[in-house]
């Protein structure tokens, strides 16, 4: 493992520009090159032809347009290179395990790092060049081209993700040690691999004496993750959304908004009445840059929370996101109302001893399977029961104390994400 940094002044313009971007944001400048990039695709891909065919009109309105999933674009992937012009280009696949993964393309000349260093240059503790280090899964690390590589100066320092909690204390020292000898100050990773890294470093008295920031992705940022990062660890923790397909797409400011990449993307949060509520809607992203293979409306799979023209005062002109509550797929609906992730999180947060835990609903039943910090201690069960009556009232559950909770499809090699709910 080496410390990542940026070896050559190739980016420096880039960032600076991204991070003025987000300085002198303007809303007709962004609102421009969405229109351009929607008829780019409409004039140039037969998939968008016939997907907006008779929906664009000279003032046409971006929310009438039908949104772009997943699954639609999974086999379109050779039809959107096929007359691509000559400029160089990469073939990437996402970081989903299995069936879910599928391929994309992207220009080679669009890179992610310059908006993945707004966010590093947000913490105070990181400047342009210094190192930095990357905590992350082998499916996510092994997210990138075929068989093309795509333009990156920065020198590998990824620490692959493991089942640290099986690992002995000769392994976690030599991952300490990497540590505690780096000059990096930023830490990019995966909150729950983080924390669990953490927590063993805790479990064998190696403790790091430096102030740290973390700049939290590749998972959503619960509240419980955070509380016991910053138990473990001396740190700032902030946040920053993305997906491979369209990069980074928000970073969280001081003030703890997700200010928007409107330099790169167009992001919208679309409610639905199936969800039974109207505060809540779909991640809807149009990526602004991509003319190989065109993401227009493309629905992440990720839910939000939805605010109305909230502007920060953090100095940042862009506009905000309400916070990730999660994937669609993980809703729970119960009595008619959809209950996101997010929102089940607090039924822990005040809990102590929990280091893990996933809640799995299946048939009306819920299954709550909890990971402790130390197995000789009890924990609050009352306190836990009461808290999901609240939220669940005259629901059937079952708690179970285990030893290890896997990651989603990931298993032993530890591939996936994890899931704190599961919906069956």
């Amino acid at each position: 493992m080496s410390e990542r940094l940026c070896k050559k002044p190739r980016y420096v313009n880039s960032i600076l520009e991204s991070y003025l971007n987000q300085v002198k944001h303007k809303d007709s400048v962004m609102k421009q090159k969405l229109m351009n990039m929607v008829y780019f695709a409409f004039i140039n891909f037969e998939f968008y032809k016939k997907k907006f065919q008779g929906e664009l009109s000279e003032n046409f309105n971006i929310k009438q347009l039908p949104m772009t999933t997943r699954d639609e674009l999974r086999g379109t992937f050779q039809d959107f290179i096929k007359n691509y012009p000559e400029e160089d280009y990469s073939i990437c696949r996402t970081s989903s395990t299995g069936k879910d993964a599928f391929l994309f393309a992207k220009p080679s000349k669009h890179v992610d790092f310059p908006r993945m260093a707004v966010s590093f240059l947000n913490s105070g503790l990181w400047r342009i060049g210094d190192p930095w280090l990357k905590l992350t899964t082998s499916s996510c690390i092994n997210t990138g081209c075929v068989p093309k590589s795509t333009p990156d100066e920065i020198s590998d320092s990824t620490i692959i993700a493991t089942n640290f909690l099986n690992e002995g204390k000769k392994e976690i020292k030599k991952r300490y040690d990497f540590f505690k000898n780096s000059k990096s100050r930023l830490i990019h990773a995966n909150p729950n691999y983080l924390k669990l890294l953490l927590f063993m470093f805790k479990k064998y008295n190696l403790k790091l004496d430096k102030t740290y920031a973390i700049n939290s992705t590749y998972e959503p940022l619960l509240q419980t993750t955070r509380k016991l990062i910053k138990k473990y660890l001396k740190c700032e923790v902030f946040n920053q959304y993305g997906c491979s397909e369209i990069g980074p797409i928000t970073f969280t400011c001081k003030h703890g908004n997700n200010h928007i990449f409107t330099d790169a993307v167009y992001v919208e949060v679309v409610p639905d009445k199936k969800f039974g509520r109207g505060d809540i809607g779909r991640v809807i992203v149009t990526d602004l840059r991509n003319d190989v293979m065109p993401f227009v409306r493309y629905h992440t799979g990720d839910l939000a929370y939805i605010i109305d023209k909230k502007r920060c005062t953090c100095g940042l002109a862009t506009p905000i996101m309400g916070n990730i509550m999660g994937r669609e797929e993980d809703l729970i609906y119960y009595n008619g109302k959809a209950i996101p992730s997010l929102e089940v999180d607090p039924i822990f947060y005040n809990a102590d001893n929990i280091l893990m835990y996933q809640v799995i609903f299946e048939e009306k039943k819920f299954t709550i399977k909890l990971l402790l910090e130390d197995k000789s201690k009890g924990y609050d069960q009352k306190k836990i029961k009461e808290m999901f009556r609240k939220m669940f009232a005259d629901s059937e559950m079952e708690i179970e104390i285990v030893d290890i909770i896997f990651p989603y499809k990931g298993g032993e090699l530890c591939r996936g994400k994890y899931r704190t709910v599961v919906v069956k």
